[in-house]
């Protein structure tokens, strides 16, 4: 069967890609309260509530059967024997059921986005910001858009509210890959949009910032204070104060070095890799001793490289006081960022002009690098020469470079090739060990130790990969009912996932 529905805009429903008339407004509220619960039963009462509310005074003359009457509807629109297909829609004791997969509706696939991107955006924010835009690509509009009824009215708020915390974390994730610029627009459309909300605001501040344009961001909070305090009456809330202030006790100490602070956050279930952690903490323990240690981490796709880099960075970020800087060169996504493209913004970071041509502005780089004890993570480059303008030459800093397994060694001849302080650890998977752990941390040790064999298959069948590893364990921690059995069933038999 190959119908799919689409509640994240007007309602419509197709077969094989040819769209069905789904009929009246009313029909719609009924066939949008089955959708959105997929496999469980629902009442009449529900149904008839969903669609004319709860008061009694309000209803048809007899709901029960003004009710069977959309149903049977939505019972022909869902069969067509002519096709091959048959109804969907069971009859249970008092109510209905919908025997659909919640894959085919929208509005669930973006539910299960959701759960997929909490899971990844501390290790691998560069892919939960690509899940989260394919999840908020499946909006063409208000949900329910047109639908009748207190049911549909209720569940538009709630998957609007959805809708715009995943807005919100789009621009965290943005601003946690250095894309301050590109969210500009964005950000100041949703403070725009919905003024009395004042995460948005916030966020619109941060993003002035990291663009380098303070004054506006302290314009947009005395905006946000104006509007707060016509509309509600109240003043800004402690995070959004606190971060003016903090502005503006910049803007007073104008010629204090900035200290960029720009590491992503390390992934609270970090599990297993103490030798290569170990490894790489001693050589960054080694800065001041000598040229700026190059310490590259390759690897297999998915095996935690990025994870890695950025526990280590975490943990040493107190000796390089000058600041910490990052970068997504982007390479496994086949549109590889240029060094030369990311130096204007590691310049402004840093209170240097970031004008000027390519050469020049690497060359202040290095100058302003110098007599600073910074750190910089490049994260998912080709190979260390492609990051090779963004590699600090002074000895008080050091770089983490992670890249594809197969890159891992730099282009014969390059700059960064011939430096005797490159370090190149190869990463491989985790070990039965390792993997099972990681999946304790994620869907907890009572569940993980309650089938122990279940757990090791499931690593198996991830090759040991951490990405892979976490993405499946995301899947049973968001279905509590499901057996670890039954997802390692699946991905070790591909025809059955």
């Amino acid at each position: 069967m190959a119908l799919s529905f689409a509640l994240l805009g007007t309602v419509r429903a197709t077969h094989a890609g040819q769209p069905l008339d789904v009929g009246r407004p009313q029909q719609q509220a009924v066939l949008s309260a089955l959708l959105l619960a997929p496999g469980r039963p629902v009442t009449d009462r529900q149904l008839i509530e969903a669609v004319w509310g709860e008061d009694e005074e309000g209803w048809p003359r007899d709901p029960t059967a003004a009710l069977r009457t959309h149903v049977s509807r939505i019972r022909r629109l869902l069969a067509d024997p002519a096709a091959g297909r048959d109804s969907v829609l069971a009859s249970i004791t008092g109510g209905y059921r919908l025997e659909l997969a919640p894959e085919r509706i929208d509005a669930h696939r973006f539910e299960s986005a959701l759960v997929e991107v909490a899971a990844r955006q501390a290790d691998d924010p560069a892919e939960a910001w690509r899940l989260l835009g394919t999840a908020l690509d499946l909006w063409t509009g208000p949900a329910l858009a047109g639908v009748p009824g207190a049911g549909a009215e209720r569940s538009r708020a709630r998957l609007a509210e959805r809708r715009l915390s995943a807005l919100e974390l789009r621009l965290e994730l943005g601003m946690r890959l250095g894309r301050h610029a590109d969210l500009l627009g964005e950000a100041e459309e949703l403070a725009e949009q919905y003024p009395l909300r004042e995460r948005l605001h916030y966020l619109r501040m941060r993003v002035l910032c990291g663009c380098g344009r303070q004054a506006e961001a302290v314009a947009a909070f005395q905006q946000a204070r104006q509007i707060l305090d016509e509309e509600l009456g109240l003043a800004p809330g402690a995070a959004l104060t606190e971060l003016y202030q903090r502005i503006r006790r910049a803007e007073r100490q104008p010629a204090a070095r900035p200290r960029p602070s720009q590491l992503p956050s390390a992934t609270a279930d970090f599990t297993g890799r103490g030798e290569e952690l170990a490894l790489l903490l001693g050589k960054l323990g080694d800065v001041g001793r000598c040229a700026a240690p190059v310490l590259v981490i390759g690897g297999p796709v998915g095996a935690g490289k990025s994870a890695l880099g950025i526990q280590a960075a975490q943990l040493v970020r107190g000796d390089f006081p000058d600041g910490q800087l990052y970068a997504d060169l982007g390479a496994s996504r086949g549109g590889p960022v240029a060094a030369a493209d990311v130096l204007p913004a590691f310049l402004r970071a840093l209170g240097a002009d970031p004008h000027g041509p390519a050469e020049l502005l690497a060359a202040r780089y290095q100058e302003v690098l110098a007599d600073r004890r910074v750190l910089v993570l490049l994260d998912d480059a080709a190979d260390a020469a492609h990051a090779g303008p963004l590699l600090p030459r002074g000895a008080g800093c050091a770089a983490l470079v992670t890249c594809r397994w197969d890159a891992a060694g730099d282009r014969e001849g390059s700059a960064a090739a011939q430096r005797s302080e490159v370090v190149r650890l190869a990463l491989g998977p985790l070990d039965l060990a390792q993997g099972c752990a990681l999946v304790a941390a994620i869907i907890g040790a009572p569940r993980a130790d309650a089938e122990p064999e279940a757990v090791r298959r499931l690593v198996a069948a991830c090759d040991g990969l951490p990405s892979a590893i976490r993405s499946a364990a995301a899947r049973l921690a968001a279905r509590p009912r499901w057996a670890v059995a039954e997802l390692a069933g699946r991905l070790t038999r591909p025809d059955r996932a």
